[in-house]
């Protein structure tokens, strides 16, 4: 007996990103940011419908509701064939907790995600969501 996949509409991607921005809205932040890990994958994924398999991924979302899915150096592919979000940026902080150097990487900033998803400013209120799997790196960046 073959069963059907469920799988979640495109459309509902869109709509949780569009909720998310209303609360940071609410909360008077620019923008959120959310991290997931390959263990815990559920905060990129609920927005993005990406996880990463052993590195770290993350989306940001504007007040505005445009957002971003983060990614480390080795998954941009999987990130652009699986996430449901266009824009994807590859940043050294998603890196794996291995820590390569990746010298020939020429990686994007946060000042870049941010940009492409509207949010500008010298002090920006940036709410994170998803604190325990926020990394130093991550969190520094």
């Amino acid at each position: 007996m073959m069963s059907s996949r469920v799988c979640i509409p495109d459309y509902e991607y869109k709509e949780r990103i569009a909720k998310a921005a209303k609360m940071i809205r609410e909360k008077g932040l620019d923008v959120m940011v959310v991290s997931s890990t390959e263990s815990d994958y559920a905060n990129a994924r609920y927005f993005s419908g990406f996880w990463p398999l052993f590195e770290r991924a993350g989306v940001a979302i504007s007040a505005s509701g445009d957002a971003a899915l983060l990614v480390g150096p080795e998954s941009a592919v999987f990130g652009r064939d699986f996430g449901k979000i266009d824009k994807i940026f590859v940043l050294k902080e998603f890196r794996e907790s291995a820590d390569p150097s990746y010298p020939e990487l020429h990686a994007d900033t946060f000042s870049d995600v941010f940009k492409a998803i509207g949010v500008s400013g010298k002090k920006l209120k940036i709410g994170l969501g998803s604190y325990v799997e926020c990394t130093l790196p991550i969190y520094e960046g």
